[in-house]
């Protein structure tokens, strides 16, 4: 995260190592003694006060959720890569400039201390890019060159998709290896709404030339976001847009900020009944032209509930 190294993914504060008037080098030690401490309470079922606003904690209220989230095996086997702001676009429902401080700190120094280390799980590491955006952060290819020595499970990364790189062409498709690009629109109009830049076009143009130059999964992702882009016209114009790339998969979410406030009181957010309509209506699109579409765990809860908390 940009303020600190947090040892899970939870959409809440989370457990972990805060960062303040960062210079110099990062203690690396510090940090794995400290995930030890925070191993040690989950064994013992005792829940951290940084997990206490975790919607799996939430779905899960005996905690068994935590009890076997670190195995015996203390090895880091998923890294998401997020200690960075820099993005070349302003997407309106981006809540990282406002949840954390202008911080950023080198990476690379601490994820070459666990490989040597031996603190990272070889057989079955995922690694996960999100920020900012990718194509911004001087780390990137070094940091992707690293894990990429090292053959991990899954090498996934999230982008706006404005900016090509070359680099991403050096990631072989091993089933599991893909490339999340969120439109979120259909037209060229919504999208600047959305994004703050009029590159929908050019977005359009990298994916098609990504699909060319490299064999690797590309997901394309429509966020919904409440009287911007909720409607089946501009959901129709995004699938249409999209169709004639090959070996593609779609996936929607919901933009439902108000949930993920970090250090704030969370709000419920009731689904509304033509999200609904709006998946379906994508799902039946893509079965309809044999492309590929899904659902991830935490939109299912959602739409199940038909509620977020």
């Amino acid at each position: 995260m940009p303020n600190k190294i947090q040892f899970c993914c939870s959409a809440a504060e989370g457990p972990g190592i805060q960062l303040t008037g960062i210079s110099g080098q990062i203690d690396k030690n510090a940090i794995w003694d400290k995930k030890r401490k925070y191993i040690s309470l989950l064994k013992k079922g005792i829940i951290p006060k940084e997990c206490n606003k975790c919607y799996e904690y939430k779905e899960n209220q005996k905690g068994s959720f935590f009890k076997n989230l670190f195995q015996a095996d203390e090895k880091t086997s998923y890294i998401v890569v997020n200690h960075f702001l820099d993005c070349n676009c302003n997407c309106i429902y981006c809540s990282q400039k406002i949840l954390y401080p202008n911080q950023s700190y080198e990476l690379l120094p601490i994820i070459k201390h666990f490989y040597k280390n031996d603190l990272i799980d070889l057989n079955s590491l995922r690694v996960e890019f999100q920020g900012g955006d990718v194509s911004v952060l001087n780390e990137f290819e070094a940091l992707l060159n690293e894990f990429k020595k090292h053959n991990p499970k899954t090498i996934s990364i999230h982008t706006n998709g404005i900016k090509y790189l070359s680099a991403y062409e050096t990631i072989k498709n091993n089933g599991n290896n893909h490339i999340c690009i969120s439109l979120d629109a259909g037209t060229r109009e919504t999208f600047k709404q959305i994004k703050g830049t009029d590159s929908f076009y050019e977005v359009l143009e990298n994916i098609q030339k990504l699909r060319e130059h490299s064999d690797i999964n590309i997901i394309l992702k429509y966020i919904i976001i409440e009287n911007v882009n909720d409607n089946l016209y501009e959901l129709s114009q995004f699938l249409d847009v999209v169709s004639d790339i090959e070996n593609i998969s779609i996936t929607l979410n919901i933009d439902y900020r108000s949930i993920l406030s970090i250090g704030k009181s969370r709000k419920r957010f009731d689904v509304p009944p033509h999200y609904y309509e709006m998946f379906q209506y994508a799902k039946s699109y893509c079965e309809e032209n044999n492309i590929s579409y899904y659902v991830n765990s935490l939109e299912e809860r959602i739409l199940e509930k038909g509620y977020s908390n």
